[in-house]
């Protein structure tokens, strides 16, 4: 994770793009897109921070995982 998390801050990703749709915003954004008018803003653009934060948590979920199964996560 600490690799995409890398990938993503220097690009400047501020969209999750997922194949798991359930974990990031893609089943709250996508009815959004029908709904929006011209000029609003995109529901899948939420920003650098926001893409940073949810690698970070998912990094941290990542590692819990591992101790809970006794092994000892990357440092």
């Amino acid at each position: 994770m600490r690799k995409f998390s890398e990938v993503a801050a220097a690009a400047g990703a501020d969209v999750l793009a997922s194949n798991h749709p359930y974990l990031d915003t893609t089943s709250n954004a996508l009815p959004l897109l029908g709904w929006r008018k011209e000029g609003e803003p995109n529901p899948f653009v939420i920003g650098e921070d926001a893409v940073g934060r949810y690698y970070e948590i998912l990094d941290l979920c990542v590692s819990a995982e591992i101790i809970r199964r006794g092994g000892r996560p990357v440092a």
